[in-house]
């Protein structure tokens, strides 16, 4: 073989290697652009969703049909003008979304679809999912809220205590219960509603995911500190969802397009203002003390009239 017919073999292997390496290069790019395209439709579709919800006066967001309802038809309308989709349907948009999930005050819904048995997706709503923990070698069960709201099983007498948690404690008047008046409190509520919250994204995401391209697994963790947009999920009722895009690209160099996002309420928490001879304390509703306000507003509001939390029932 002559030298010039080498040289043409090695071209053609460089060419190929440079190919394979530009479109990978190129198809790595259109990912992370469309990842944070996906991502703010996301955003966008939840931040729509959560902003359509009121609650009548009451302080559940999604405990009725009704506002579960309303919630998803903003979420997939505004997410369906986000890409485009609109002609082909809102149904196409919804079986790209694995789940979402609508977290109260009290615990959470998932919403996913599922095939019937006439072998279509159907979309299916869960029964609301508690946060639920036991202590005290299971002779209590607690369940918690994202306020400090708790209703505690007593299971050696039969006994419920429902309310406040300070309030609980004086019900039930057992020394068992008196970590419901300790900080530590929050770190075992905090990791409770973080991890059936996390457990749920994580299967609903990866058994129902339909519109996932090439069978990818995920994980999805979310943060335990404070400071972050997931990290608030404890704090106020929000939606969650996930968002499954198309594959594209040549084998080998495949581009797995996806977005995790969720969106809170953005409803003012309200405090009430005491005044005992000059000393002001701002309390929530369910303190003991809130009978006696004589000013409301938020935590803002409150601090410039020169009120301080109260040391019993604000965090």
């Amino acid at each position: 073989m002559k030298i010039h017919d080498w040289a043409l073999i090695f071209l053609g292997i460089f060419i190929t290697y440079f190919l394979v390496i530009f479109i990978s290069v190129k198809t790595t790019q259109a990912e992370n652009i469309k990842d944070i395209r996906y991502s703010d439709y996301l955003t966008t579709a939840t931040e729509d969703a959560i902003s359509s919800v009121h609650t009548n006066g009451t302080e559940l967001f999604f405990a009725t049909k009704e506002n579960k309802t309303k919630a998803s038809n903003v979420f997939y309308d505004t997410l369906s003008h986000c890409l485009e989709q609109v002609i082909r349907g809102e149904s196409y948009v919804q079986d790209m979304v694995p789940f979402i999930i609508y977290v109260d005050w009290n615990g959470f819904y998932v919403q996913y679809r599922d095939f019937t048995s006439s072998n279509e997706l159907a979309t299916i709503t869960t029964p609301i999912n508690t946060w639920n923990s036991s202590f005290d070698n299971g002779n209590y069960l607690v369940r918690y809220s994202l306020n400090e709201d708790v209703e505690v099983l007593d299971r050696t007498t039969g006994n419920t205590y429902k309310g406040n948690r300070f309030d609980v404690y004086n019900k039930a008047n057992t020394v068992e219960l008196y970590y419901l008046t300790q900080d530590t409190f929050y770190e075992e509520r905090d990791y409770v509603v973080l991890q059936k919250i996390e457990d749920a994204i994580n299967y609903y995401c990866n058994n129902y995911n339909y519109t996932n391209p090439m069978g990818y697994t995920y994980e999805v963790t979310l943060p335990r500190t404070k400071g972050t947009d997931e990290g608030r999920f404890i704090d106020q009722p929000c939606i969650i969802s996930f968002l499954q895009g198309e594959w594209f690209g040549l084998t080998g160099t495949d581009a797995n397009i996806y977005a995790f996002s969720g969106a809170e309420v953005t409803t003012p928490v309200m405090y009430g203002v005491t005044d005992n001879a000059g000393e002001k304390l701002y309390h929530t509703k369910k303190c003991s003390m809130y009978s006696y306000i004589v000013d409301t507003g938020t935590i803002k509001e409150c601090a410039e009239m020169g009120a301080y939390p109260c040391p019993d029932c604000v965090r």
